[in-house]
């Protein structure tokens, strides 16, 4: 067999063999990847909220990328996972504070984005240093993303009689990030339980958080691609 033929023939083995999990861990990078290339390619056309949540998409394919080879170099993934918890609820935040209309003229999101940051300090000074998962601050903040989201469908829904909700791309980034915690949240509720009493099953619930995260990514790819058309609908 040919050295170029045997090349990729091993290649070709070893995807195969590699375990579900971190095959799809991959996929979810690079469509997360995809989705920030999305977004750069829009920036010019996104309005400012929109441009932010743009840039939040980009640090979080940096911050996955850094925890993944954290992971593989040091072993250790957690100080990556707590540093960038603060930074991503400070982007959301930021995010809601431009999208969210009663927010804008307060200021309520970056008011928000301060004391998640402060919060996130305290947490990581006295209860949970960076080489422990931080599951308080997580907590704390799918509260808050989640409860951002709904008061941002409110507000939306104040709208209705003049604006096309389901072609609006800030109603589809606030159903995404609802989601996406929620689901977070009831990963969490079950983990624990299904690896203590299904220990079998528990790699199943790996496999379905990965393709959930890579739905999610997709569908944030799918807003930026489609922004000028939802935009001009709701001109």
């Amino acid at each position: 067999m040919p050295d170029k033929l045997r090349r990729r023939f091993e290649s070709l083995t070893n995807l195969l063999a590699m375990p579900i999990t971190r095959l799809l861990h991959y996929i979810a990078l690079i469509i997360l990847f995809g989705a920030s290339i999305c977004g750069i390619y829009r920036y010019r056309r996104l309005d400012k909220a929109a441009k932010i949540f743009s840039v939040f998409i980009c640090l979080a394919c940096i911050a996955e990328t850094t925890s993944l080879i954290a992971a593989r170099v040091w072993h250790n993934s957690m100080p990556v996972i707590a540093i960038y918890s603060l930074i991503e609820f400070a982007m959301i935040s930021v995010y809601f504070n431009y999208s969210i209309d009663a927010f804008r003229k307060k200021n309520l999101g970056i008011y928000f984005a301060i004391g998640g940051i402060v919060l996130g300090i305290l947490d990581i000074l006295f209860l949970q240093p960076l080489n422990v998962f931080n599951s308080y601050y997580l907590f704390f903040e799918g509260i808050g993303i989640i409860s951002m989201s709904l008061f941002s469908f409110f507000r939306l829904l104040l709208k209705e009689e003049y604006l096309v909700l389901y072609k609006y791309p800030h109603f589809w980034f606030a159903a995404i990030l609802s989601f996406f915690w929620s689901v977070t949240f009831l990963n969490w509720g079950l983990r624990d339980y299904i690896y203590i009493h299904h220990a079998q099953s528990s790699k199943m619930l790996d496999v379905g958080i990965y393709i959930i995260n890579i739905l999610f990514y997709a569908m944030f790819a799918c807003v930026f691609i489609l922004y000028p058309k939802m935009k001009t609908e709701n001109a």
